[in-house]
């Protein structure tokens, strides 16, 4: 399961999903299956591997009208 889920529709996905890893941290084979069935059921799933990057991804989620031109 994604470390974090933001229950908010955004942008045509249902929900964000969060994945921290290390810089060099890998996902566990279980991982790679949960990120599958969540973006297969209309979920955007992402890896992050810095706050910088999370912050980045939850404002890009949220705004989607602003990021896309």
């Amino acid at each position: 399961m994604a470390d974090v889920i933001l229950l908010i529709p955004s942008g045509g996905f249902a929900s964000l999903c969060v994945e921290f890893k290390t810089e060099d941290g890998r996902q566990r084979a279980t991982q790679k299956e949960w990120q599958t069935a969540a973006e297969g059921a209309g979920n955007k799933y992402v890896i992050v591997r810095s706050f910088d990057e999370f912050k980045e991804q939850i404002e890009t989620y949220l705004t989607p009208d602003k990021n896309n031109g």
